[in-house]
């Protein structure tokens, strides 16, 4: 960096940042979790081979049950390829 007159003026010492109040918990190394992946994967495939496991009796989509388990889908898969939150308050959900 120059200063005024082109002469070069030290860099300034690089502070650490302050933690927030509301600090995350310390998180666990990212690893595959292979029980959520195995079931998010078993899943995804059990509703695409028979997507009338997500029907009612009368054959109409049940949305209700067809978004719950696209729920447990994703969150099997998302953790177990080894994405944990951060936030506790989320993470306990």
């Amino acid at each position: 960096m120059s200063g005024p007159g082109g002469m070069s003026r030290p860099a300034e010492p690089v502070r650490p940042v302050a933690a927030p109040a509301d600090d995350p918990a310390p998180v666990p190394a990212a690893r595959l979790h292979l029980p959520s992946l195995l079931a998010g994967l078993a899943i995804m495939a059990v509703g695409s081979i028979d997507p009338r496991l997500f029907s009612d009796g009368q054959g109409r989509a049940d949305h209700a049950l067809a978004g719950l388990a696209m729920w447990a889908m994703s969150a099997g898969i998302v953790r177990g390829v080894g994405f944990v939150l951060r936030r506790r308050v989320v993470r306990a959900l």
